[in-house]
C-alpha cells in the first residue's frame, strides 16, 4: 500500500509540473455551465421532463457531469501514455507495482481532479439557485462508477499505445 501511496503522490506533484494543462481541464466545465447553460438556459427558460418541470440549466447539468467523466477519459489515456513513454510504469514494476496498484494510483490521483470540478460544478448550480433534485446522494454513487469505469477504459487504451 505504500508503493501506491507513492505513486499517487507522483501522478499529483505531475499535475503541478503540467498545471497550465490541467487549469484548462479544471476551467472548461465551469465555461460550459456559465455560458453554454445559462446562455441556453436564458432562451429556452423551463421544461418538462417525464412529467418533471425544471429549468433547462438543471436539465443538461448531468449532461456536463458526463463531459467531465469523458475528459477525464481522455486525460488518463494521455497520461497513461506519457508513463510508459517516460518508463514510469516500468519503474513501478521495477519496484514491486503490479499494474493493480499503478491503476489504483492514478485513478487516485484523477479523482482529486474530477471530484474539484463536480464539487464546484455543483456548487455553482446551487449559488445560482438550480435544484439539484432529491436524489443526489444516489446519482454520486453512480456517478463515482461511471467515472471510475472511463479511467479504468482510459488505462486500458493507453496501456496498448505505441508512441
Amino acid at each position: 500500500m505504500g508503493k501506491v501511496l507513492t505513486l499517487t503522490e507522483y501522478h499529483l506533484r505531475s499535475m503541478k509540473n503540467w498545471r497550465s494543462l490541467h487549469y484548462g481541464r479544471l476551467i472548461e466545465p465551469f465555461l460550459y455551465l456559465g455560458l453554454l447553460l445559462a446562455g441556453v438556459n436564458g432562451l429556452v427558460g423551463d421544461l418538462t421532463w417525464h412529467g418533471q418541470r425544471m429549468s433547462y440549466a438543471a436539465f443538461a447539468f448531468p449532461g456536463i457531469l458526463l463531459h467531465v467523466a469523458l475528459r477525464s477519459w481522455a486525460a488518463m489515456v494521455s497520461d497513461v501514455a506519457n508513463d510508459r513513454k517516460w518508463g514510469v510504469y516500468a519503474l513501478a514494476r521495477m519496484h514491486g507495482l503490479g499494474l493493480l496498484g499503478y491503476a489504483t494510483s492514478l485513478i487516485v490521483a484523477a479523482t482529486v481532479s474530477v471530484g474539484a470540478q463536480v464539487l464546484g460544478l455543483g456548487l455553482l448550480m446551487l449559488l445560482l439557485g438550480y435544484d439539484l433534485g432529491d436524489h443526489i446522494p444516489t446519482a454520486a454513487c453512480g456517478y463515482v462508477l461511471v467515472v471510475v469505469i472511463w479511467l479504468l477504459l482510459g488505462i486500458a487504451v493507453g496501456m496498448t499505445a505505441n508512441s
